[in-house]
Protein backbone atom coordinates (compact mmCIF):
# COMPACT_ATOMS: atom_id res chain seq x y z
CA UNK A 1 0.00 0.00 0.00
CA UNK A 2 3.34 2.58 0.31
CA UNK A 3 1.99 3.51 3.72
CA UNK A 4 2.18 2.72 7.11
CA UNK A 5 0.20 0.14 8.53
CA UNK A 6 -1.12 -0.25 12.41
CA UNK A 7 -2.07 -3.87 13.68
CA UNK A 8 -3.69 -4.11 17.19
CA UNK A 9 -3.24 -7.58 17.62
CA UNK A 10 -5.90 -8.98 20.33
CA UNK A 11 -5.53 -12.68 21.61
CA UNK A 12 -5.76 -15.83 23.20
CA UNK A 13 -4.61 -18.97 22.21
CA UNK A 14 -7.24 -22.21 22.66
CA UNK A 15 -10.61 -20.30 23.69
CA UNK A 16 -13.87 -20.36 22.32
CA UNK A 17 -15.79 -17.48 20.81
CA UNK A 18 -17.57 -16.87 23.78
CA UNK A 19 -15.41 -15.01 25.84
CA UNK A 20 -14.90 -12.99 22.51
CA UNK A 21 -18.60 -11.66 22.56
CA UNK A 22 -20.69 -9.25 24.85
CA UNK A 23 -23.10 -10.28 26.77
CA UNK A 24 -25.72 -8.50 24.49
CA UNK A 25 -24.81 -10.84 21.59
CA UNK A 26 -26.35 -13.73 22.91
CA UNK A 27 -29.86 -11.86 23.99
CA UNK A 28 -31.79 -11.97 20.73
CA UNK A 29 -30.84 -15.37 19.22
CA UNK A 30 -33.00 -18.04 21.07
CA UNK A 31 -30.22 -20.69 20.46
CA UNK A 32 -27.42 -18.94 22.08
CA UNK A 33 -28.97 -17.85 25.25
CA UNK A 34 -28.27 -20.61 27.19
CA UNK A 35 -24.37 -20.57 26.29
CA UNK A 36 -22.07 -19.95 29.00
CA UNK A 37 -18.31 -20.79 29.36
CA UNK A 38 -16.39 -20.96 32.29
CA UNK A 39 -12.80 -20.96 33.08
CA UNK A 40 -10.38 -23.78 32.06
CA UNK A 41 -6.14 -24.64 33.07
CA UNK A 42 -5.54 -23.10 29.27
CA UNK A 43 -7.43 -20.18 28.62
CA UNK A 44 -10.28 -18.33 30.00
CA UNK A 45 -13.82 -19.47 28.68
CA UNK A 46 -15.79 -17.38 30.72
CA UNK A 47 -18.28 -15.82 28.25
CA UNK A 48 -17.45 -12.09 27.67
CA UNK A 49 -14.62 -12.36 29.89
CA UNK A 50 -12.09 -11.50 26.99
CA UNK A 51 -14.24 -9.04 25.11
CA UNK A 52 -14.84 -6.86 27.93
CA UNK A 53 -11.27 -7.35 28.74
CA UNK A 54 -9.30 -7.07 25.26
CA UNK A 55 -11.99 -5.83 22.99
CA UNK A 56 -13.87 -3.08 24.53
CA UNK A 57 -11.59 -1.33 25.87
CA UNK A 58 -10.19 -0.84 22.04
CA UNK A 59 -13.44 0.80 20.91
CA UNK A 60 -11.80 3.78 20.94
CA UNK A 61 -10.18 3.23 17.65
CA UNK A 62 -11.03 3.54 14.54
CA UNK A 63 -10.36 -0.26 12.95
CA UNK A 64 -10.34 -0.22 9.08
CA UNK A 65 -10.96 -3.67 9.34
CA UNK A 66 -10.35 -6.98 11.57
CA UNK A 67 -8.90 -10.65 10.65
CA UNK A 68 -9.95 -13.67 12.83
CA UNK A 69 -8.69 -16.96 13.61
CA UNK A 70 -10.62 -19.28 15.55
CA UNK A 71 -12.79 -21.81 16.00
CA UNK A 72 -11.23 -25.54 17.23
CA UNK A 73 -12.27 -25.11 20.64
CA UNK A 74 -15.49 -24.59 19.36
CA UNK A 75 -15.38 -28.06 17.76
CA UNK A 76 -14.91 -29.47 21.21
CA UNK A 77 -18.65 -30.27 21.51
CA UNK A 78 -20.86 -31.17 18.65
CA UNK A 79 -23.73 -28.94 20.00
CA UNK A 80 -21.20 -25.56 19.56
CA UNK A 81 -19.73 -26.52 16.03
CA UNK A 82 -23.04 -26.48 14.87
CA UNK A 83 -24.27 -23.09 16.33
CA UNK A 84 -21.11 -21.94 15.60
CA UNK A 85 -22.41 -19.73 12.60
CA UNK A 86 -24.72 -17.70 14.73
CA UNK A 87 -22.07 -17.18 17.30
CA UNK A 88 -20.07 -15.57 14.76
CA UNK A 89 -22.62 -13.84 13.02
CA UNK A 90 -23.52 -12.47 16.31
CA UNK A 91 -20.21 -11.48 17.07
CA UNK A 92 -19.38 -9.38 14.37
CA UNK A 93 -22.24 -7.47 14.36
CA UNK A 94 -21.62 -6.75 17.94
CA UNK A 95 -18.23 -5.56 17.13
CA UNK A 96 -19.65 -3.56 14.42
CA UNK A 97 -21.97 -1.80 17.38
CA UNK A 98 -19.46 -0.97 19.96
CA UNK A 99 -16.92 0.09 17.43
CA UNK A 100 -19.67 2.32 15.66
CA UNK A 101 -18.17 1.03 11.90
CA UNK A 102 -19.02 -0.99 9.60
CA UNK A 103 -15.42 -2.30 8.92
CA UNK A 104 -15.12 -5.62 6.99
CA UNK A 105 -14.29 -8.66 8.85
CA UNK A 106 -12.27 -11.24 7.43
CA UNK A 107 -11.68 -14.87 9.19
CA UNK A 108 -10.00 -18.60 8.36
CA UNK A 109 -11.77 -21.44 7.82
CA UNK A 110 -10.39 -24.01 10.75
CA UNK A 111 -7.45 -26.24 9.62
CA UNK A 112 -8.01 -30.57 9.29
CA UNK A 113 -6.98 -31.82 12.70
CA UNK A 114 -6.49 -35.88 13.47
CA UNK A 115 -7.30 -35.71 17.36
CA UNK A 116 -9.97 -34.63 19.87
CA UNK A 117 -13.15 -33.57 18.22
CA UNK A 118 -16.21 -35.59 18.32
CA UNK A 119 -16.59 -37.48 15.04
CA UNK A 120 -16.82 -34.91 11.79
CA UNK A 121 -17.80 -31.84 13.96
CA UNK A 122 -14.64 -30.05 12.36
CA UNK A 123 -16.63 -29.95 9.61
CA UNK A 124 -20.10 -28.88 10.56
CA UNK A 125 -18.23 -25.71 12.02
CA UNK A 126 -16.33 -25.16 8.99
CA UNK A 127 -19.89 -25.59 7.07
CA UNK A 128 -20.91 -23.08 9.49
CA UNK A 129 -18.34 -20.35 9.01
CA UNK A 130 -19.15 -20.91 5.04
CA UNK A 131 -22.78 -19.65 5.79
CA UNK A 132 -21.71 -16.73 8.19
CA UNK A 133 -21.07 -15.42 5.06
CA UNK A 134 -24.11 -14.18 4.00
CA UNK A 135 -23.14 -11.74 6.99
CA UNK A 136 -23.00 -8.84 4.76
CA UNK A 137 -18.79 -7.31 4.42
CA UNK A 138 -17.51 -10.50 5.38
CA UNK A 139 -14.43 -13.25 3.45
CA UNK A 140 -13.19 -16.51 4.58
CA UNK A 141 -9.81 -18.16 3.34
CA UNK A 142 -9.11 -22.03 3.12
CA UNK A 143 -6.07 -23.05 4.78
CA UNK A 144 -6.71 -26.87 4.23
CA UNK A 145 -3.76 -27.55 2.55
CA UNK A 146 -1.65 -25.52 4.83
CA UNK A 147 -0.99 -28.44 7.28
CA UNK A 148 2.51 -29.85 7.93
CA UNK A 149 0.84 -33.12 10.32
CA UNK A 150 -2.60 -33.37 11.22
CA UNK A 151 -2.47 -34.71 14.59
CA UNK A 152 -1.44 -31.21 15.73
CA UNK A 153 -4.07 -28.42 15.86
CA UNK A 154 -1.48 -25.83 15.43
CA UNK A 155 0.10 -26.02 11.66
CA UNK A 156 3.35 -23.96 11.42
CA UNK A 157 2.28 -22.48 8.26
CA UNK A 158 1.10 -19.58 9.20
CA UNK A 159 2.69 -16.82 7.37
CA UNK A 160 0.61 -19.03 4.29
CA UNK A 161 -2.41 -18.39 5.74
CA UNK A 162 -1.35 -14.22 6.86
CA UNK A 163 -0.90 -14.06 2.40
CA UNK A 164 -4.24 -15.64 1.65
CA UNK A 165 -6.06 -12.92 4.31
CA UNK A 166 -4.15 -9.84 2.78
CA UNK A 167 -4.51 -10.90 -0.59
CA UNK A 168 -8.06 -11.01 -0.10
CA UNK A 169 -8.13 -7.81 1.96
CA UNK A 170 -5.98 -6.18 -0.65
CA UNK A 171 -8.40 -7.11 -3.62
CA UNK A 172 -11.59 -6.06 -2.18
CA UNK A 173 -10.91 -2.96 0.45
CA UNK A 174 -8.03 -1.63 -1.89
CA UNK A 175 -8.75 -2.04 -5.43
CA UNK A 176 -5.90 -4.71 -6.69
CA UNK A 177 -7.76 -6.37 -9.56
CA UNK A 178 -4.85 -8.88 -10.60
CA UNK A 179 -4.68 -10.28 -7.43
CA UNK A 180 -7.10 -13.38 -7.57
CA UNK A 181 -8.11 -14.68 -3.83
CA UNK A 182 -11.35 -16.77 -3.81
CA UNK A 183 -10.75 -20.82 -3.49
CA UNK A 184 -12.58 -22.67 -6.00
CA UNK A 185 -15.37 -24.03 -4.66
CA UNK A 186 -18.80 -26.55 -4.94
CA UNK A 187 -21.60 -24.91 -7.81
CA UNK A 188 -23.75 -28.02 -8.89
CA UNK A 189 -24.37 -31.91 -8.85
CA UNK A 190 -25.94 -33.51 -11.91
CA UNK A 191 -27.29 -37.45 -10.60
CA UNK A 192 -26.34 -39.96 -13.81
CA UNK A 193 -27.36 -43.63 -13.25
CA UNK A 194 -24.15 -44.48 -11.07
CA UNK A 195 -22.22 -41.14 -11.67
CA UNK A 196 -22.24 -38.35 -9.93
CA UNK A 197 -20.88 -34.72 -11.91
CA UNK A 198 -19.76 -32.32 -10.08
CA UNK A 199 -19.47 -28.69 -11.07
CA UNK A 200 -17.41 -25.74 -9.35
CA UNK A 201 -16.51 -22.42 -9.83
CA UNK A 202 -12.95 -21.64 -10.29
CA UNK A 203 -10.00 -19.87 -11.70
CA UNK A 204 -9.06 -21.87 -14.48
CA UNK A 205 -9.04 -25.50 -14.52
CA UNK A 206 -8.54 -27.67 -11.15
CA UNK A 207 -5.18 -30.04 -10.87
CA UNK A 208 -4.18 -32.73 -8.93
CA UNK A 209 -1.23 -32.61 -6.90
CA UNK A 210 -1.35 -36.37 -6.34
CA UNK A 211 -1.53 -39.22 -8.61
CA UNK A 212 -5.22 -39.66 -7.49
CA UNK A 213 -7.65 -37.12 -6.23
CA UNK A 214 -8.97 -37.97 -2.88
CA UNK A 215 -11.66 -37.17 -0.55
CA UNK A 216 -14.88 -37.71 -2.41
CA UNK A 217 -17.73 -39.30 -0.58
CA UNK A 218 -20.83 -40.49 -2.13
CA UNK A 219 -23.89 -41.95 -0.43
CA UNK A 220 -27.06 -43.10 -1.71
CA UNK A 221 -30.53 -43.73 0.31
CA UNK A 222 -29.59 -45.95 3.07
CA UNK A 223 -27.12 -42.00 3.78
CA UNK A 224 -24.12 -44.15 4.04
CA UNK A 225 -20.81 -42.51 2.42
CA UNK A 226 -17.78 -44.54 0.74
CA UNK A 227 -14.98 -43.48 -1.18
CA UNK A 228 -15.45 -42.35 -4.72
CA UNK A 229 -13.37 -42.82 -7.53
CA UNK A 230 -12.79 -39.02 -8.48
CA UNK A 231 -11.87 -38.19 -12.33
CA UNK A 232 -11.42 -34.06 -13.85
CA UNK A 233 -13.25 -34.12 -17.24
CA UNK A 234 -11.69 -32.09 -19.93
CA UNK A 235 -14.47 -29.47 -19.55
CA UNK A 236 -13.72 -28.53 -15.62
CA UNK A 237 -15.93 -30.88 -14.29
CA UNK A 238 -15.34 -34.19 -11.81
CA UNK A 239 -17.35 -37.10 -12.10
CA UNK A 240 -17.25 -39.07 -9.07
CA UNK A 241 -18.13 -43.50 -8.97
CA UNK A 242 -18.36 -45.92 -6.28
CA UNK A 243 -19.18 -50.02 -6.91
CA UNK A 244 -20.97 -49.81 -3.55
CA UNK A 245 -23.19 -46.90 -4.52
CA UNK A 246 -25.53 -48.18 -7.40
CA UNK A 247 -27.62 -45.01 -7.17
CA UNK A 248 -25.65 -41.97 -5.86
CA UNK A 249 -27.53 -39.12 -4.08
CA UNK A 250 -25.47 -36.57 -2.07
CA UNK A 251 -21.49 -36.26 -2.08
CA UNK A 252 -19.04 -35.26 0.47
CA UNK A 253 -15.70 -33.44 -0.06
CA UNK A 254 -12.91 -33.42 2.45
CA UNK A 255 -16.35 -33.08 4.83
CA UNK A 256 -14.19 -34.79 8.37
CA UNK A 257 -12.36 -33.30 10.99
CA UNK A 258 -8.71 -34.36 8.93
CA UNK A 259 -9.22 -34.74 5.27
CA UNK A 260 -7.05 -32.57 3.18
CA UNK A 261 -7.60 -31.34 0.04
CA UNK A 262 -5.47 -32.10 -3.15
CA UNK A 263 -7.41 -30.13 -5.89
CA UNK A 264 -5.78 -27.01 -6.39
CA UNK A 265 -7.04 -24.06 -9.12
CA UNK A 266 -4.47 -22.41 -11.34
CA UNK A 267 -3.63 -19.78 -8.62
CA UNK A 268 -2.50 -23.00 -6.19
CA UNK A 269 -5.79 -22.16 -4.02
CA UNK A 270 -7.33 -25.86 -2.40
CA UNK A 271 -11.20 -26.61 -3.38
CA UNK A 272 -13.25 -25.82 -0.58
CA UNK A 273 -15.07 -28.28 1.23
CA UNK A 274 -18.66 -29.23 0.79
CA UNK A 275 -21.73 -31.71 1.11
CA UNK A 276 -24.55 -31.64 -0.96
CA UNK A 277 -26.87 -33.31 1.76
CA UNK A 278 -28.25 -32.35 4.83
CA UNK A 279 -28.71 -35.37 6.56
Amino acid sequence: LQVPVGLINASWGATSIQPWMPATAFANVEELKTESHFGTAWAPQGTSTLYNSMIFPLTSYKLAGTIWYQGESNALKMTEALNYGKLLKSMIQSWRKAFEADFPFYYVQIAPFDGYYPKDAAAYLREQQELALKTPKTGMIIVGDLVDNVKNIHPRFKASAGNRLANLVLKEQYGFVNIQPYSPHFSLMELKKQKSIITLKSIGDLKCKDKVINSFKIAGADKVFYSARATLTKDGKIILQSDQVKTPMAVRYCFSNEEMPNLFDTNGLPLMPFRTDNW
